[in-house]
This record gives C-alpha cells, sequence and structure tokens, in this order.
C-alpha cells in the first residue's frame, strides 16, 4: 500500500465529516473537448495524463487515459453524465496493480466498488452525507466556484477507494474513510497556457481538523488548485505535496469558450 495511503489511513479517523452539497456539476463542460496534463515530480517530468469529452444520445462521457514518461498507459477511465449534469457513473482501472474502482450515483445515495489484486469490496452511502470521491474533486470544486467567491470557503467530505478496500482488510470502521476538507480561495494568479494567458482563482485544500493536520508532513499539509476564472472553470493545476499537475494542452469547439489557444 502506497506510504500516502497508509498515512491517511492511519489519520483518518480524526478528522470530521463536513456537510457538502450532492454530486450534480454544471453541463456547461464543453463537448468537444481534448486537454492534457503534464505530471512532475519534482523538476522530473512523470508522465502525463489525456482527457476528452464527447456525446453519446443524453449521456455526456469524459474519458481519461494516463501515461507514464515512457508513454505507456498506466490507467484510464470514464466519467458519465447526464445533459443536465447529474454525475451517473465513474470508472477507472488501474493496469499496473490489478486495480478496478466503479463509483455510482443512485437515488438513494453513493455506491462504490473496487478491487485489487484479489481482493474485493462494495460499499453504500446515504444520499445525506453528500461524499465526493477523490477522482470527482476538481469537478466538484467547479460547481462550487459561486459559493467559493461569496463565502472564501467550502467544507466537504472526501472519500478514497483504495482506503475503503484497506480498511475491510483491517477490519478497521468503514467511516475512517470519511475525510473531511476545508477548501479555501487564498487569491488570484495568472496562468501561463503558453499561447494564451489564464485568470486563475488560488484553492488551497487542508484537512477540517486543524490539530490533525499539524501533525502531517509539511509537504502534506495541504493541496493546491488552481481553476480558470471563466467557466466552465478548467482545472489548471493541481498540487498534491508530492507530484504536481499541469494543464499543457486545451483544444475547443464551439461558441462561448474563449480560452482556446
Amino acid at each position: 500500500m502506497p506510504k500516502k495511503f497508509l498515512l491517511i489511513l492511519l489519520l483518518i479517523s480524526s478528522f470530521s465529516v463536513c456537510e457538502a452539497e450532492p454530486l450534480d456539476f454544471p453541463p456547461a463542460m464543453p463537448v468537444d473537448a481534448l486537454w492534457t496534463y503534464e505530471h512532475r515530480q519534482g523538476k522530473e517530468i512523470t508522465g502525463r495524463s489525456v482527457y476528452q469529452s464527447s456525446r453519446n444520445k443524453e449521456i455526456q462521457k469524459i474519458s481519461e487515459k494516463h501515461q507514464d514518461k515512457q508513454g505507456r498507459i498506466v490507467a484510464q477511465g470514464r466519467s458519465l453524465f447526464d445533459l443536465r449534469g447529474r454525475f451517473l457513473e465513474f470508472y477507472f482501472e488501474e493496469k499496473g496493480q490489478e486495480a478496478q474502482s466503479q463509483w455510482r450515483n443512485l437515488a438513494g445515495g453513493l455506491e462504490m466498488e473496487r478491487s485489487q489484486e484479489g481482493d474485493w469490496v462494495r460499499q453504500t452511502w446515504p444520499k445525506e452525507l453528500a461524499l465526493v470521491p477523490f477522482p470527482l474533486l476538481g469537478l466538484y470544486l467547479q460547481n462550487r466556484v459561486e459559493e467559493l467567491k461569496k463565502n472564501k470557503q467550502v467544507h466537504l467530505t472526501l472519500v478514497i477507494s483504495q482506503v475503503v478496500l484497506e480498511l475491510k482488510k483491517r477490519g478497521l470502521p468503514e467511516n475512517w474513510s470519511q475525510l473531511g476538507l476545508v477548501c479555501e480561495l487564498v487569491g488570484n494568479e495568472t496562468f501561463d497556457l503558453g499561447t494564451v494567458q489564464i485568470k486563475a482563482l488560488k484553492l488551497i485544500l487542508k484537512p477540517a481538523d486543524s490539530l490533525m493536520a499539524s501533525l502531517l508532513p509539511k509537504n502534506r499539509q495541504r493541496m493546491v488548485l488552481l481553476l480558470a476564472q471563466e467557466k466552465p472553470h478548467w482545472v489548471l493545476s493541481f498540487s498534491d505535496g508530492e507530484q504536481s499537475y499541469s494543464l499543457r494542452n486545451l483544444k475547443l469547439r464551439g461558441p462561448n469558450f474563449a480560452m482556446t489557444p
């Protein structure tokens, strides 16, 4: 189990669970779009991620492929939404770890399945908890920009499929998998996409429990995101203290998307 997940697992029981909104996302994501992120650890380029948005009948799909620095696909997934912006399903597979995870937004709540190297778990949570699956964190925050501008912060409760599986294997309480976070809007920046400068909002995410945050290593005490100020508030960069991900290519077609390089 990766050290970062083990660290979360050891500390997570002391984090508070925060109130949040249901998993509905803005329908403003363009249908015909292709965008790429570069991965770095320090100054070293470690890979890239490629996303594409498309539509089939009444379903909008965002496909993703993650590559190592040699260009080999190490993971891939897809997110499905209805045309009102309601999240339906997320599927992800990690080739090197023989792992698969799937999230479904059901009428009664959120359902998750995770399998990895022969271990398997299924978990459901009531809608009232309004949990945010880690893979949908960026999309969730894109839909909270107006609230962030008004209140300067939002609270959310994150859940990570690998942590849920590890808890089951170790016989530990499932609710330890729920991580209370606070997201703060701390200022404005300009993001350089090469041929265009994008006005951005700088967000910092950290544990809602300040005492527990102080016990984490300094480079793991917060995550930093840049979101575009203009809709659909693209995630421009993300850093978790160990690795960083930066938008390097964005191709859009259609009206109302002035960010096109």
